[in-house]
């Protein structure tokens, strides 16, 4: 099936189900969105047989990538229309299940791709912490050259460091070894 007639039928669909006219508009707006991005990423004009083998880290990408420039309630919004579309496939028998995926998986790929991990030795988190203490921009020139800790952690504030809330440190005693890379 072409996916213009899908849309087409999604849309009678709508208007039986008695939808206002902005929300429909609103709704294939939201569909013409996944289906540019699908195009963008497979280089290619997606047919409705795609879309059931489109897997649920295909949506959390799309979904992530609106993350990073809309706001939440409009990736809400889209999020329930392209679910709406899906089921309804899914329902017309057009695709054997909807590929969509529960919010945890969508949560999970978002802390995965933003929080970065920086390993610290115990001595580097002695001389992380005395420089809290102390204030960033006095330790600043002292950690970089005695203590090899990574310029990104430096530029965190006393707030970041202290309620953890961008910035997720273990000794290398409670992990274990450390991958080289990790050592920045």
């Amino acid at each position: 099936m072409r996916w213009d007639d899908a849309v087409d039928q999604f849309t009678n669909a709508l208007k039986w189900a008695r939808k206002s006219p902005h929300t429909i508009t609103s709704y294939l707006s939201d569909l013409r969105l996944a289906i540019d991005y699908w195009t963008q990423t497979r280089q290619r004009y997606p047919i409705v047989e795609d879309v059931g083998q489109w897997t649920s880290d295909d949506i959390a990408d799309w979904l992530f990538a609106m993350h990073q420039q809309q706001s939440p309630r409009t990736v809400q919004r889209r999020w329930a229309s392209l679910k709406l579309f899906l089921a309804y496939l899914v329902e017309q028998g057009w695709i054997p299940q909807s590929p969509y995926p529960d919010s945890r998986v969508i949560q999970r790929k978002r802390t995965a791709l933003t929080a970065e991990v920086i390993y610290l030795t115990e001595t580097q988190v002695v001389a992380l912490m005395r420089a809290v203490e102390k204030g960033f921009a006095q330790a600043h020139n002292n950690i970089i050259q005695n203590h090899d800790i990574p310029m990104d952690v430096l530029r965190l504030s006393y707030d970041d460091f202290i309620n953890n809330r961008y910035l997720r440190s273990r000794t290398l005693a409670r992990v274990g070894r450390a991958q080289p890379s990790a050592m920045g």
